[in-house]
């Protein structure tokens, strides 16, 4: 990246992991559409309930690059100095609220899982120092990790993160091949205890293979793979990967409508979880936490969708890290209050905030 290329991204920018390992990056001027138009590439960034009119658009330029390349080009940006800022969670009542709402709900077989979710917020605006460096320490956070840098920004608000969970990838050699995996259980690299061996981890992972594969059963034959551990460098997830071979021509919006949230972020059974997350959000707005965050790109038109976790958003009065955990009949309220700040704890470090 130039210099003048590397101001206009910071200034308005998108960043998207490609499968290949190179970064898709679009700057200048952003157009909002309500559907992707034939200029490529097309990136989709829609609210959580899917309810934008315009969830796609195009930059004016756009470049496919290196972690390298923008490594040094954001290097080489003139640097100030970004005092770390102060972060608090307000949110904890809220969150032991749902939680006991969501116990009387398993009781009652009205649900079997859901996710509620928290926020810590510092109550300043978003700078360009603090974008360029923490753009920084994620792509290098993000190298050899089995993760997707995703996000956008202005001048005026943002989001910015590196999720481990694919909602799904049609790679432009295998178009009749839905890749996507079931990502839930979670675990501190601390804890010595397996997540193999605990039966609510893998009871929570279960219900989300379970409603994945019913979410996508009309779309093609399943493949269900074999129960992985994914390691990261703060955290361990329980995967299991899912390929589908499409009868017919995938439809991008299609596909995300019929599997977003998954199990993992939403809930089971799916629209008694959705019904219960409309609700629990009517105290605090969660923007594109746990989000589609996704592209079309290139002739052959290859289409990734991520689950936007792991990331900070920002608006012109506030910035914000969210996480969230599975809710099922046998957890524990201490443990997964413990799993949010963990989650919290690993965001701050992947972002140097």
């Amino acid at each position: 990246m130039n210099f003048v290329d590397c101001e206009a991204f910071l200034e308005n920018g998108t960043i998207m992991s490609l499968e290949n390992g190179q970064l898709l990056i679009g700057f200048g001027p952003r157009r909002w559409v309500a559907s992707p138009e034939n200029a490529s590439p097309a990136f989709y960034f829609p609210d959580f309930f899917l309810k934008n009119s315009s969830p796609w658009f195009h930059h004016e330029f756009y470049q496919e690059q290196t972690t390298d390349a923008i490594v040094e080009g954001l290097t080489k940006e003139q640097s100030f100095c970004s005092a770390k800022h102060q972060w608090a969670n307000l949110d904890q009542p809220h969150f032991i609220s749902g939680f006991e709402q969501l116990q009387e709900l398993f009781q009652a077989k009205k649900l079997e899982k859901a996710v509620p979710f928290a926020f810590e917020f510092a109550p300043c605006r978003m700078n360009r120092e603090t974008l360029r460096k923490s753009l920084l320490h994620l792509l290098e956070y993000a190298r050899n990790q089995p993760i997707y840098v995703y996000g956008f920004w202005d001048q005026h608000s943002g989001i910015l993160g590196a999720t481990p969970e694919v909602l799904f990838k049609v790679d432009s050699k295998e178009k009749k091949v839905l890749h996507t995996h079931a990502c839930a259980g979670t675990r501190s690299c601390q804890n010595k205890i397996s997540l193999l061996e605990d039966p609510k981890e893998l009871h929570e992972h279960r219900l989300v293979v379970q409603g994945m594969s019913e979410s996508l059963a009309s779309f093609g034959k399943l493949h269900i793979g074999d129960l992985k551990i994914l390691q990261l460098p703060f955290l361990s997830h329980l995967i299991t990967p899912i390929e589908v071979e499409l009868h017919a021509t995938y439809d991008f919006e299609k596909i995300v409508k019929a599997l977003h949230p998954t199990p993992a972020l939403g809930g089971f059974p799916k629209q008694a979880s959705w019904d219960w997350l409309q609700a629990y959000q009517s105290s605090f707005d969660r923007g594109r936490f746990g989000a589609p965050a996704g592209y079309l790109y290139g002739q052959a038109c290859t289409a990734a969708c991520f689950v936007s976790i792991r990331n900070m958003q920002w608006d012109e009065e506030k910035m914000l890290i969210g996480a969230g955990c599975g809710i099922v009949a046998e957890s524990r309220l201490a443990d997964e209050w413990e799993e949010i700040n963990l989650k919290m704890q690993s965001i701050k470090r992947m972002l140097d905030l």
